[in-house]
């Protein structure tokens, strides 16, 4: 990844119906102007996004990349901001097939959890945002019509999987490690 522009690369974990696919987007070195509608992720990354997800066989596949992408009402950075891109990345998991697409973002002071149905997609998009381990927003009344569970203390998030049930349990915490929201979601909700 030394060799290219923007930093991106992927991770894969376990094997068979135990496996977990951690995809790392550079959401900034390509990306034009906030609002503009224009380029996010560039050309070759979404090639090598596109490669990614086409030959994935994992049961659910993580994509990290900083801002949030469900989340499109707040002003602040998100993937909201180039609803263009926003539409290439979910028309890009349709095209693919990939299963078992779950967002992971932070870089809001909050964490909060996003679920997006979409007509086209055969499953939702959930997008887990953990952050805030030195600072929170205690006071935050942004809107999120996708919004499930929200904690504005300071917090951070765990991933649980349960390979005998078939879930994936998506935890926020207090500094305390005390659960604060838990979304259980199973792989037949990620579209096996």
């Amino acid at each position: 990844r030394w060799e290219r522009e923007g930093i991106y690369t992927s991770y894969n974990y376990g094997v068979g119906d135990s496996s977990v696919k951690v995809i790392l987007l550079d959401v900034r070195y390509h990306r034009d102007e906030r609002g503009s509608d224009g380029s996010m992720l560039g050309e070759e990354q979404w090639s090598w996004l596109e490669n990614e997800f086409s030959s994935s066989k994992a049961k659910v596949v993580l994509v990290g990349g900083g801002i949030q992408f469900v989340s499109e009402d707040h002003p602040f950075e998100s993937w909201g901001q180039f609803p263009s891109e926003r539409q290439r990345m979910l028309n890009l998991i349709k095209t693919t097939g990939v299963k078992g697409v779950i967002f992971l973002s932070g870089d809001r002071h909050f964490a909060e959890l996003s679920k997006l149905n979409v007509d086209s997609l055969d499953y939702p998009i959930y997008d887990f945002t953990s952050s805030g381990l030195t600072h929170a927003n205690f006071v935050m009344f942004e809107r999120n019509k996708h919004r499930v569970a929200r904690c504005l203390k300071r917090n951070y998030g765990t991933i649980e999987f349960d390979w005998t049930n078939q879930t994936v349990n998506l935890n926020a915490h207090k500094l305390s490690g005390k659960i604060v929201f838990s979304e259980k979601v199973n792989f037949s909700e990620l579209g096996w």
